[in-house]
């Protein structure tokens, strides 16, 4: 008997959860053919490699991204009911931004090559997948299956870099900064703190146990943290380390300290010798440590702050305000980047934009919160909370792969375990 008396939950409580469960298996249940998902996983795997060209000003996630839309709404039957209200303000900030884009935008003689290059175009695109990769994810074994997909193929593209596969690291050597994607190496480092996060909370799920599973996982976050630390990014290193502490503080146990003592001291004993033996990452930490070097963000930033301040309700559009300031970085070959995603938001749709995209946000974290108590725990919420995190740094507004791990992490959040269901069923309840 899980519970003695059903007077301690409320009757509405009762049709809530019975409803949750019953469309949770539904969805489950869901056929999904096997051309779609196929579709979805060449494009989970095309994102490590985005960088890719297929034409100018086309990239490779952009081709994988249309022909995975293309079979879902041929092949699939796309359902929205019961979609989370974040993703629902996620969607408006979608319209707005690309309504923002169209009132702004510049209608020359080329204007539809110049409407497939802005704003408007992203905007769209990011609105129909994280439609459908919401959809599509509430299949579990499908969302489990992305991740590994993912996994794999940036596990994939650290082995060819870090082993030098074809002799084509000369190709991607970037002021000494080794990655895959040398236009956007922080961005790279990002995303490899957050599946080393990841992996992390897997080992530390599964007890730091020395079974062959975890022994291979940690294998892959050698490599990983190896990769991470040839792009050379001091903000890839100071998600991780807020990850692993979310990971520490989010998932503590008292039955697991004298594994904490033993593991944690190991994995910074990893971090450090990873990072005293890459010669360009530690050039860059002694820039930050002795000469202040920030690579420009304070200065970005109080820039860019006043500039909003110009325009704070509307802003100035995402693809003008790089252009009304001097925000040029000599360093880095005249970029003109902002360096901070909640920054973006502000210069590029102002306070109304801004308002939509945070209060999604803080609905996805008290969704996460909330279901904190599922089969994957706090898992959701410590990669969503580290995949926000490292927005500080970086332009991501326009970012397929931010936006696509909020919604796979308001899924995986949703996924409970078979004792929940049970503990919650109304004839459990009822005994």
């Amino acid at each position: 008997m899980l519970i003695s008396s059903s007077n301690n939950y409320p009757e509405s409580s009762r049709v809530n959860s019975s409803v949750i469960t019953e469309s949770r298996n539904k969805v489950d249940s869901k056929f999904i053919p096997i051309s779609v998902r196929l579709g979805a996983y060449i494009f989970v795997a095309s994102l490590p490699w985005d960088a890719i060209g297929v034409v100018k000003d086309f990239s490779l996630t952009n081709l994988t991204g249309i022909l995975f839309a293309l079979l879902y709404i041929v092949f699939a039957r796309p359902n929205f009911r019961n979609m989370p209200d974040s993703i629902v303000y996620f969607l408006v900030f979608f319209a707005y931004s690309i309504g923002h884009t169209l009132m702004f935008f510049s209608w020359t003689p080329d204007y539809i090559i110049s409407l497939f290059r802005s704003s408007a175009f992203t905007y769209f695109q990011l609105a129909v997948l994280v439609l459908l990769i919401y959809d599509l994810t509430k299949n579990k074994q499908i969302l489990k299956t992305c991740v590994s997909v993912y996994l794999i193929s940036y596990f994939v593209s650290s082995i060819i870099v870090e082993f030098n596969v074809m002799g084509m690291r000369d190709l991607w050597n970037y002021s000494g900064r080794i990655s895959m994607n040398n236009q956007d190496l922080n961005t790279t480092a990002r995303e490899l703190a957050i599946l080393i996060v990841l992996i992390f909370s897997i080992l530390d799920k599964n007890g730091f146990r020395f079974t062959f599973k975890n022994i291979m996982l940690m294998v892959i976050v050698v490599i990983l943290l190896i990769n991470m630390f040839n792009t050379g990014s001091r903000g890839g290193l100071i998600t991780l380390v807020f990850g692993i502490l979310a990971v520490v503080i989010l998932n503590f146990r008292l039955n697991f300290v004298i594994r904490y003592i033993l593991i944690i001291p190991a994995f910074i004993i990893l971090i450090f010798n990873s990072v005293v033996s890459n010669e360009v990452f530690m050039r860059r930490i002694n820039d930050s440590l002795y000469a202040g070097d920030t690579g420009n963000r304070l200065e970005l930033a109080s820039r860019g702050w006043k500039m909003f301040l110009e325009k704070p309700i509307f802003g100035w559009g995402f693809d003008l305000y790089s252009y009304y300031t001097n925000l040029k970085r000599p360093n880095l070959l005249g970029q003109e980047v902002i360096h901070n995603a909640f920054l973006q938001i502000l210069l590029g749709v102002g306070i109304i934009g801004f308002i939509l995209f945070a209060i999604g946000v803080i609905r996805a974290i008290k969704i996460t919160i909330n279901n904190s108590n599922n089969e994957y725990g706090f898992l959701p919420l410590i990669i969503l909370l580290t995949n926000l995190f490292g927005a500080l740094s970086l332009e991501l507004a326009k970012n397929k792969i931010f936006w696509i791990v909020i919604v796979i992490t308001l899924n995986a959040s949703s996924f409970r375990s078979k004792s929940s269901l049970e503990l919650y069923s109304p004839v459990n309840r009822r005994k």
